[in-house]
């Protein structure tokens, strides 16, 4: 068989090959960020790559790979990963043409595995009988973080008895390319204004100013040895930068003269050295994957020589973002992506229209903007504790968070206590309830009398939609759950749009009744009845900022990354963390952010995706023991985004022979394992607000690194179980001594304490 392909201007014809043939002609490499490999099962294979079965070859003009029923696999490639491609992740894409010739599947198998483990293995299946050649293509990434020392191993897999061929099977290695969030700062670095500095960690400093949503030039030079001045007609700033034996201190000070939004505003640092470990938002700590880096307000350890300069724990900053071959340390005073936002305006006859309203807006009375960070030197920390968003030792979060849409109270009673007659724990087997697992629930406080689940395209249970005002036994189930740890809130008030006396009644009952500080909008849209009172829609410029403010109702459920969904490309099928840890950092995804405006006091929480169920094979796969270790184990935090009493959506429930409502048996066996996984001490199962407050509490703790210790300060309200993890190579022996409570996870050591107001702690290395 003949195959021509077209790389760049240039064709390569490869032709049928004699036993003497070179083998070049089965596998060669394009450019040292790609390798491509063919075999058209007609040349002499290289061994070393390819084992073939000779009586699997048929076929006289054009030969090809045949698998009768009895033979279960062919075509093994094995293939080391080259030293060129371990600086970022790879894709690795398979295609062939194929003739099934019965009515069983065949299947293609992917499988990958490095010094201590195969971390990957998937077979891919190819349609049934098909007279005609046809087309395969797939491809599986490789991450950066698994890709050195790995092999791989592909084959053609026939566990059906099908009878199938393959020919022209290519198979090409590249770098994988992830989304660059800093292409703003790359196209205009050698058009901002920069200052060479004096100063042991940075050559120079340059000014990024965009605003309006263009890139706006500005003034910027030395006024004496520790001051740097700048601005435009959008604002004045202030730089300081103080250098002493033991640290340097950067911070700066930002008037705005008129009203303007920031895009971008922000310090870029020329390092010296190199980024040795970067502590990234995840809050593991590695070496510094790919070229680029979000890395929230986390930190960094620049080395230069055999000293060490450390940045954790005291950055007042939006956020870090580093480039590896420029050795560039973006410091973001303000933008957009850390604060994400959507608004959707109302309109009489567009749907689905959303503005982006991420960008902050200043004017001359705001006030001043303000940032600061601080890099230590030290010779005996080797790694940064890093603190962990969860409490007393979990390594982990999984927060269940519930929409209230289209909901009955059987299924209420089914999803919480295993059955819908009961109506308290006292009869439960099964459910949230029973496993002792809170869910941050949120309610209708009314429904309009015309509207019932049946409304709903896919579901055949007419009844009225669960609400507080209107369900019968529903405030008593909802008072039960509330005394068992569960967190009440509103899924806005109404189905539909809303009232101000209607708002204002169902806050104060439910923040008198349940205390929750938490809201979830819903039906976010452009029309009329689309819950106008919404923060995505005009809530925040509306009497709903009010009544929040009022009821200090302050963390929002934010939709942005299932709008955008930019966290998609670093998800991983093998994981439920997103991004997965295994990947670049490049993209920007914050655990929460303050909303609209700094000193607001409203606060986000994102999901990234709503959670669908079919059948119970969906909670296998999802939720596998593989998966759930690898959540844990990597420091995984999630917010869901689930439906389980949705009368449109089995998956949580289903039938019984007698139509009975009963719970699935594979979501109670999830709800068992991360309950397992709890009582391990190794998954916090918290609600929003209990996770929130911690979040905000550990805001307020500093360091300061010293030569062999850190004094670790509490500047806020009394913190329960503050958790850090560091990595334990390095440690002194008698490093956990110092901490009543601790234990490993893999390569750290987990350690947790109490730390009230005011107090401080030393860890002593």
């Amino acid at each position: 068989m003949r195959i021509l392909l077209l790389i760049g201007v240039v064709f390569f014809l490869f032709s049928g090959c004699s036993e003497s043939s070179n083998k070049s002609a089965l596998h060669f490499s394009v450019s040292k960020n790609r390798k491509t490999f063919l075999m058209d099962f007609e040349s002499n294979p290289d061994s070393l790559i390819w084992q073939l079965n000779k009586d699997q070859i048929q076929g006289q003009d054009n030969q090809f790979l045949h698998f009768g029923k009895e033979d279960l696999f062919g075509g093994n490639f094995e293939f080391h990963v080259p030293d060129g491609f371990q600086n970022s992740s790879a894709v690795v894409k398979v295609t062939f043409k194929y003739r099934n010739q019965s009515n069983k599947q065949g299947y293609y198998v992917f499988s990958a595995k490095d010094s201590l483990e195969q971390f990957y293995w998937r077979s891919s299946s190819f349609e049934g009988k098909q007279k005609d050649w046809m087309i395969f293509s797939d491809s599986i990434i490789i991450p950066v973080s698994k890709i050195e020392n790995t092999d791989l191993k592909f084959y053609g897999f026939n566990p059906d008895k099908a009878v199938f061929d393959i020919d022209s099977l290519t198979i090409t290695i590249q770098n994988y390319t992830f989304p660059s969030y800093l292409t703003d700062v790359k196209q205009h670095y050698h058009l901002f204004p920069k200052v060479n500095l004096n100063n042991p960690l940075f050559e120079s400093v340059a000014l990024a100013s965009f605003v309006n949503n263009q890139f706006v030039t500005a003034d910027f030079e030395k006024e004496n040895d520790s001051t740097l001045i700048g601005g435009n007609d959008y604002f004045d700033i202030h730089v300081l930068q103080l250098n002493n034996q033991e640290h340097c201190l950067f911070e700066s000070s930002t008037k705005f003269k008129e009203p303007t939004k920031v895009n971008r505003l922000a310090l870029i640092y020329k390092y010296k050295g190199d980024v040795s470990e970067v502590y990234r938002n995840n809050r593991m700590a590695s070496e510094f994957l790919g070229n680029e880096a979000w890395l929230a307000k986390q930190g960094f350890k620049i080395t230069q020589g055999v000293e060490n300069w450390m940045c954790y724990g005291s950055n007042k900053v939006s956020s870090f973002q580093l480039l590896k071959k420029e050795k560039l340390l973006v410091v973001n005073i303000d933008w957009l992506q850390d604060h994400p936002l959507f608004h959707f305006p109302e309109l009489d006859s567009l749907i689905n229209v959303k503005k982006d309203v991420s960008a902050y807006r200043y004017t001359k009375y705001s006030p001043k903007l303000e940032h600061s960070f601080k890099i230590f030197k030290t010779s005996k920390v080797k790694s940064a504790p890093r603190i962990l968003p969860t409490q007393h030792g979990f390594q982990s979060a999984f927060l269940w968070t519930e929409h209230a849409d289209f909901t009955d109270i059987r299924l209420h009673r089914v999803t919480y206590f295993g059955n819908e007659d009961a109506t308290g724990l006292s009869k439960a087997n099964a459910g949230f309830a029973y496993h002792e697992i809170p869910v941050t629930k949120s309610v209708f406080y009314t429904v309009h009398d015309t509207l019932k689940n049946g409304d709903y395209k896919s579901t055949k249970i007419n009844t009225e939609s669960a609400s507080l005002m209107k369900t019968d036994g529903f405030r008593f189930f909802l008072d039960t759950l509330h005394s068992l740890g569960n967190e009440i809130c509103l899924h806005t008030p109404d189905f539909f749009t809303t009232n101000e006396r209607t708002m204002d009644r169902a806050l104060d009952y439910i923040t008198k009744r349940y205390g929750s500080h938490t809201w979830i909008d819903h039906g976010y849209n452009n029309g009329h009845s689309d819950n106008r009172e919404n923060v995505m829609c005009d809530g925040l410029n509306s009497y709903s900022k009010n009544l929040w403010e009022k009821y200090a109702i302050k963390y929002f459920w934010n939709g942005y990354f299932e709008d955008t969904l930019i966290q998609k490309p670093f998800t991983y099928s093998e994981s439920i963390t997103v991004p997965y840890h295994g990947f670049e950092d490049q993209v920007p995804y914050p655990l929460y952010w303050e909303t609209k405006r700094q000193g607001s006091g409203f606060y986000s929480w994102r999901t990234n995706t709503v959670f669908f169920p079919k059948h119970g094979g969906t909670w296998s796969y999802f939720f596998s023991d593989q998966k759930l270790n690898d959540f844990t184990t990597n420091y995984g935090v999630e917010f869901s985004h689930v439906y389980p009493a949705h009368t449109g959506h089995m998956g949580f429930w289903k039938y019984d022979t007698d139509s009975n409502f009963i719970i699935e048996p594979a979501f109670d066996e999830t709800l068992r394992k991360m309950a397992s996984l709890r009582d391990l001490g190794i998954l916090q199962i918290p609600t929003v607000t209990e996770f929130m407050d911690h979040q905000l509490a550990i805001e307020k703790v500093t360091y300061i690194f010293k030569d062999d210790q850190i004094i670790v300060k509490n500047n806020g309200e009394n913190i329960k179980g503050l958790t850090f993890a560091i990595k334990r190579k390095g440690l002194p022996s008698h490093f956990k001594e110092q901490f009543q409570h601790h234990r490993v996870n893999g390569e750290d050591l987990i350690f947790w304490m109490d730390l009230n107001k005011n107090q401080e702690r030393i860890i002593q290395f």
